[in-house]
């Protein structure tokens, strides 16, 4: 089948060169920093956002850049982990947008790991940092298609697709909210948003659990009607 070039699908490569600039941006920033960058960094924090892994500077950022470019490339080769196919044949798919979102998600935090790494208070980091990555996962979990490997994955979700789609728009934006939050809180706090952040992300996911639940609920009850 011949797939007509609409003017989104030409868009399609373009934006990927996007995300890919985003992330030769972060390796320049990550090249020209490094010198500055001690011997051993923070890779790691527990629940009282204190680092309890620290590792060598290199293997930081080996990690941190590489991550984006395996995920990518996973997600390209092995499309169906995400629900999706490879390839441009259309305007932009959920597969493609979530496997972007990924992408740059981690892209930012890997800059957080930087700044820490640099000497830049980790309430102040955190905060910007996983702020920006709620907001950008949180415009894209709404859109990923029901699979077994990434999103709200509960029996209920994965046999119905209604409840899926419910659970994740509504889990996708109280994560904008939620990062937004982070991102107004962090000019104005101290350290205790070292312990909101971790707060935050397991309230929401506890909470996509519970959408998914009342979902599921709402779409059995109206499965028997009246």
């Amino acid at each position: 089948m011949i797939v007509k070039r609409t003017e989104d699908t030409r868009r399609e490569p373009l934006v990927d060169w996007v995300v890919f600039l985003f992330w030769v941006i972060a390796l320049v920033t990550t090249c020209i920093l490094y010198p500055q960058l001690p011997e051993q960094v923070p890779f790691h924090w527990g629940p009282s956002g204190e680092a309890d892994v620290w590792a060598p500077a290199l293997t930081a950022v080996i990690v941190g850049l590489g991550l984006p470019v395996v995920i990518y490339l996973a997600t390209w080769f092995a499309p169906g982990l995400i629900g999706g196919r490879s390839g441009y044949g259309g305007p932009a798919t959920p597969h493609r947008l979530t496997r972007r979102g990924l992408v740059s998600s981690f892209i930012i935090l890997h800059l957080v790991v930087l700044a820490i790494g640099l000497g830049v208070e980790p309430w102040r980091a955190f905060p910007i940092g996983v702020g920006l990555a709620l907001i950008v996962l949180g415009n894209i979990y709404g859109l990923i298609p029901q699979n077994r490997f990434l999103g709200t994955r509960t029996r209920t979700t994965l046999e119905d697709s209604s409840v899926w789609k419910s659970t994740h728009r509504l889990t996708g934006l109280l994560m904008v909210v939620s990062g937004l939050v982070l991102l107004l809180a962090a000019p104005f706090g101290g350290r205790w948003l070292l312990g909101l952040v971790p707060a935050v992300v397991l309230g929401l996911g506890l909470a996509s659990f519970v959408i998914a639940a009342n979902a599921g609920r709402a779409s059995r009850g109206s499965d028997r009607g009246p």
